[in-house]
């Protein structure tokens, strides 16, 4: 049995986002529909602050005094002082479809992915975006980034992640059941030949934020289950592992070592039963992982 420890007890109602800031020993993660951003130290400490709208995450850049935001409609730069900059809103006039995750590539570029806010049954408008924005196009007179949209159209865009030598990039539609693997071209940042990696059975839960470790192996959250599994690079399950809160939502690799997993988790739309069995949904569980990750790549634009 692996020993679940709580990192942060919280009530989210949507869980998401986790990055690990190695520069700071910090996690960072998102309450979705609060608009709520947490930065929780290994001790438990959490700083918080809450924007105006839906939140899905917030990564670190090269500049520790700024924080990149992927907020309801696109990407924004928050300074240390609260100040946000607009770089590219995609969904600004799409008020029917929000970001909901997102991750740096090894290199530094920016990626984020959308969903419509009634994705069952609807037709697929969801979509995966490279965030594009060079350094000097980043100033007061000239705030603006553009976006390249690399996967087009999903129902449910979800967890983003690359093998450890950046050659492989790893997407999660959830609402297709599938996370898919394409070649991944680190120095243009772009992909090709998808294929899939992985058909998730409905009865095994939704297949939602995923992390990829050292070895090659990816962790996926199996939202719904309560379980976390890794599969191996030829997709094969390797290790399964249950948190107390059926709504697990994402990982990431966090600690000085880089060798414990936390988790986030969501309590939408939860009955008071269910809420009675799982007090701890919407916590923040930490778990051995018996092998190391990569903390977040800080965002650096180019």
């Amino acid at each position: 049995m692996t020993s679940i420890e709580v990192l942060q007890r919280a009530e989210a109602i949507v869980g998401e986002g986790p990055a690990w800031d190695a520069r700071s020993q910090t996690l960072h993660w998102v309450d979705i529909l609060a608009g709520t951003a947490h930065a929780t130290t290994l001790e438990g400490v959490t700083r918080s602050f809450s924007v105006d709208g839906h939140l899905a995450g917030v990564l670190p850049t090269e500049d520790p005094d700024q924080l990149l935001l992927l907020m309801r409609d696109g990407f924004r730069l928050r300074k240390s002082d609260g100040t946000l900059r607009d770089l590219a809103l995609p969904l600004a006039d799409l008020p029917g479809i929000r970001f909901n995750d997102g991750k740096v590539d090894p290199r530094g570029r920016a990626f984020g992915d959308t969903m419509a806010y009634e994705w069952q049954g609807g037709d697929p408008i969801g979509a995966l975006y490279r965030l594009d924005a060079a350094p000097d196009a980043l100033t007061a007179a000239n705030p603006a980034a553009s976006v390249t949209t690399i996967e087009s159209p999903t129902r449910l865009s979800n967890g983003i992640g690359w093998s450890p030598d950046g050659r492989l990039m790893y997407f999660t539609d959830s609402g297709a059941q599938t996370t898919y693997v394409y070649d991944y071209d680190l120095d243009t940042g772009t992909t090709r030949n998808r294929r899939v990696f992985l058909e998730v059975p409905k009865q095994d839960g939704l297949p939602d934020g995923l992390a990829v470790d050292d070895a090659g192996c990816v962790w996926i959250a199996l939202h719904g289950s309560g379980t976390i599994r890794r599969y191996s690079p030829d997709a094969r399950t390797d290790r399964t592992i249950d948190i107390p809160a059926t709504q697990v939502t994402s990982l990431c690799f966090i600690g000085p070592r880089l060798d414990t997993i936390a988790v986030t988790s969501a309590r939408y739309l939860l009955a008071d039963g269910a809420l009675g069995t799982q007090p701890l949904a919407g916590s923040v569980f930490t778990f051995d992982a018996n092998t190391t990750g990569p903390a977040a790549t800080p965002w650096a634009p180019r």
